[in-house]
């Protein structure tokens, strides 16, 4: 063969290989495809993965931050309730009000059997409706930093949800009979159930309890039941009760109401000037008079300080035999108004005000009470419970008028020198010796009066062990 023959049989087998070795590298470079491609499905995979977990837990942490605000606000409104009703008069707005048209927290929401200690629920009928409990309503406003409350005393709550984008938190407070674990009957004496419904947001689906509440919205439930501690204060039979002698002169104690004890001193001493001095008027045609009237020499009412206590004296036993507290525990009580700056001495205008602003609470002066004007303290409807802590209660007008139980304690070692003028109408007890010559003053029993007050100047407490976070079932 010639050698452009062979030549030209050389060129196809050429071009064949070349072919070959082209392919073969379009091949390897599709495997790198499909080996990108796949990687980068994984990773798109992990990606995805990755982003569901972020989404899952910023819900979360949504809903975990929506429900501990609805927790820490319903935890507020039990706190605010609690302070509420140990305090005085308030408006609508739940505000401390001045008005004596105003009742406070407590009468708002709160009926007492003066006889059995029962507390009960309050509620009103609406026209043409059934009858409903009545519940305070609150709403914080981010906007301006505050809560704004509605307290009504004869219908539905009334609040706007405050605008804007920021989370405006409210409760929602109400009121039930306290049965206690065994499921009791009839509600314990002195005994409530309080109940707040939180929600993150003001709407009374999401606040009314065995509603199914909203959705993205936190709601919370808190429970206590709360006892009115010292309710059921011992209420003296007679008109002056001492700790000691009495041999005061120029006094006229009377215990001359039909259905009251006729009883007009009872004494841990002697009663001196009976008759000289000293005027007892009991009921019309009551075999009993004059020194009949009296119950003297009562050791019973000075007995000794308790055996193995500190600071527990003869004084504080009489005390508590009152009031259910030694003095250290009545005076610390939340619901007892304390008037203890006075400059030397409380006069009669601060006392009659701060009664007629905290209606039913106890009234502590620290020191002398000094009574210059033709003043009333305390009403037929509205008695006071007034203690005189270490000082001399002193009236001095005529006109001068208290309504309710006057404790007087006097300093240790001093006996109460009674006022000249004045009435005290309830009774009065006395931590000493009473002694002094009056002129016009003069002490009455009134057993409606003093019945009245049971019930009311307790301060209501937390009972331990009570707290739930679950509605009523």
């Amino acid at each position: 063969m010639s050698e452009l023959g062979r030549s030209q049989a050389l060129i196809p087998q050429c071009g064949a290989r070349t072919y070959s070795r082209d392919r073969r590298r379009r091949q390897r470079g599709a495997a790198t495809l499909v080996v990108v491609m796949v990687m980068f499905f994984l990773v798109s995979m992990v990606a995805a993965y990755a982003s569901r977990d972020i989404i899952f837990e910023q819900r979360t942490g949504a809903n975990y931050l929506r429900a501990t605000q609805a927790f820490e606000v319903a935890e507020a409104g039990l706190q605010w309730a609690l302070a509420q009703l140990n305090s005085g008069r308030i408006d609508d707005a739940c505000l401390p009000s001045t008005d004596l048209g105003d009742p406070s927290f407590r009468q708002r929401y709160i009926g007492i059997d003066p006889v059995s200690g029962v507390l009960t629920a309050r509620s009103f009928t609406p026209p043409g409706g059934a009858s409903t409990p009545l519940t305070p309503l609150c709403v914080f406003d981010p906007g301006a930093g505050t809560w704004a409350c509605s307290c009504p005393r004869n219908g539905v709550p009334m609040l706007a949800a405050p605008a804007g984008p920021l989370a405006a938190p409210a409760f929602r407070i109400s009121f039930e009979p306290d049965l206690g674990m065994d499921s009791m009957s009839t509600s314990r004496p002195g005994s409530l159930v309080l109940s707040v419904v939180a929600c993150t947001r003001l709407d009374l689906s999401c606040l009314s309890p065995g509603t199914a509440g909203l959705v993205n919205e936190g709601r919370a439930f808190v429970r206590v039941a709360v006892y009115q501690s010292a309710q059921s204060m011992s209420m003296p039979l007679a008109t002056l009760t001492a700790r000691g002698t009495v041999s005061a002169t120029g006094l006229t104690i009377s215990n001359s109401r039909s259905g009251d004890s006729g009883i007009t001193v009872h004494a841990s001493g002697d009663v001196l000037h009976i008759g000289a001095g000293l005027t007892l008027n009991t009921l019309a045609g009551n075999a009993l008079s004059g020194e009949g009237t009296t119950l003297k020499l009562d050791a019973a009412l000075d007995l000794p300080a308790l055996a193995g206590t500190v600071g527990f004296s003869s004084s504080d036993r009489f005390f508590a035999s009152v009031f259910k507290l030694s003095p250290t525990t009545a005076f610390d009580q939340p619901a007892m108004v304390q008037l203890g700056d006075c400059g030397v001495g409380c006069g009669g205008n601060t006392v009659r005000d701060a009664a007629e602003a905290h209606p039913g609470r106890p009234i502590r002066v620290q020191g002398d009470l000094n009574i210059s004007t033709a003043v009333t303290i305390g009403s037929a409807t509205e008695p006071v419970v007034l203690v005189v802590d270490g000082g001399n209660l002193n009236i001095s007008a005529a006109g001068a008028v208290i309504n309710g139980l006057v404790f007087v304690r006097p300093s240790s070692g001093i006996a109460w020198t009674i006022p000249s003028e004045g009435l005290v109408r309830g009774a009065v007890v006395v931590d000493g010796d009473v002694s002094g010559t009056g002129g016009a003053f003069a002490m009455e029993y009134d057993g409606e009066l003093l019945r009245a007050l049971r019930g009311r100047g307790g301060s209501f407490v937390v009972v331990p062990g009570s707290w739930r976070d679950l509605p009523r079932m």
